[in-house]
């Protein structure tokens, strides 16, 4: 099989490398398209793949039409040569190309808000939409295009199946092995859907510093724009590859990030959200503040800083959260098994959902941490 990936976002090269490498290892042929973002090809470099540049992120509405259309032909240059058999994406690239040259497109989507125009850009020209068991989307066609999972996108590469914390990143830095340190994720609000979003202001990032340090805890800062030089000293000092690990010894994370607060929840770390549509949140959020208790969300930076004083207070918060993790890995399915299957038995492997969901669940609980 001759599978073509699509890599829009950073947190998309983490979601797809595993099932990348397990469709290598059982003989397929990938090929990948990148649009560049932030530290998407740095990460790519780091693992070793070779990819093809299709595409930049713009930040303007006019920059973003003529990215639309300039990317859309670069694409379709690699696929014509490339002869899929299937692609695969998390948006609206790789359903424009498949549908170009006539093969099934496998788009994946973990979003309930703020994405009318990916939908209206995607849907109609994707063949199946991966989403998760608590999405309320209707995904066209009275639902018809939907294979539902129960499971969050960072299952991909966060399960233990697939990931094991090393200690040593932290060693190789110079972090001494009882330093508590807490990661504050600072993003750049350009993407499509983060119109008339906004985060953390200046004010608020310094208290949030200073308050982790009267607390004794480090604050190491992740950033995907140029930081104040005040915070340039607490940038974090390794390639982003080893971020994950990182983040699984952290004692507390805060940030603006969608992606990293989940990533967060998984790894059993306290997380805490800050963003101007926290409260009209997204499914992961609200399945992991109302059902897990493993993050808090709010879009008021003032509260933030009240629960991050209520959360250093408690002695066993570590403890506590690595009970949470166990549940969310007993309750949620590897998702790189699962779409390996998915690809590997494409199109009978959505008959098969179709008729029988809980054939999702055989990739539940595989590896869990006891």
């Amino acid at each position: 099989m001759r599978v073509l990936v699509f890599i829009n976002h950073p947190a998309q090269v983490h979601l797809h490398k595993n099932i990348i490498w397990k469709l290598q290892k059982d003989g397929h042929t990938v090929e990948i398209m990148l649009r560049e973002k932030d530290v998407a090809r740095a990460l790519l470099d780091r693992y070793g793949f070779k990819y093809n540049v299709v595409g930049n992120a713009h930040r303007t509405l006019i920059g973003k039409a003529y990215e639309l259309i300039s990317t859309d032909f670069n694409c379709f240059k690699v696929a014509r040569k490339f002869a899929p058999d299937i692609l695969l994406d998390v948006g609206i690239y790789g359903a424009h190309t498949a549908k170009l040259v006539g093969k099934p497109s496998i788009t994946f989507m973990d979003s309930d808000k703020h994405t009318e125009i990916v939908d209206l850009l995607t849907i109609p020209f994707t063949a199946v939409v991966i989403t998760q068991t608590s999405s309320r989307k209707n995904f066209a066609m009275s639902d018809k295009k939907a294979v539902r999972v129960n499971t969050f996108k960072e299952m991909a590469y966060l399960h233990p199946n697939w990931f094991k914390p090393d200690r040593s990143v932290l060693d190789d830095v110079g972090i001494p092995r009882d330093e508590q340190y807490a990661l504050l994720r600072f993003v750049s609000f350009t993407a499509y859907h983060d119109s008339g979003v906004s985060g953390l202001d200046i004010a608020s990032k310094r208290r949030l510093i200073n308050q982790l340090k009267d607390h004794n805890v480090r604050p190491y800062i992740s950033s995907e724009m140029p930081l104040p030089e005040e915070f340039e000293k607490y940038r974090l000092p390794f390639s982003p590859e080893k971020l994950h690990h990182f983040l699984y010894y952290a004692k507390i994370f805060i940030g603006e990030s969608q992606t990293m607060t989940t990533e967060a929840a998984c790894l059993g770390v306290p997380a805490i959200k800050c963003n101007s549509f926290a409260v009209d949140d997204d499914i992961n959020f609200v399945e992991l503040e109302n059902d897990y208790h493993a993050i808090f969300k709010y879009d008021d930076p003032a509260k933030v800083i009240d629960k991050l004083s209520q959360l250093l207070q408690i002695p066993d918060l570590k403890e506590q959260w690595v009970g949470k993790r166990r549940r969310i890995l007993a309750d949620k399915i590897d998702l790189t098994s699962f779409m390996v299957w998915f690809i590997e038995n494409y199109p009978q492997s959505v008959q098969e959902m179709r008729k029988n969901p809980d054939i999702a669940n055989r990739y539940k609980g595989i590896g869990i941490e006891r």
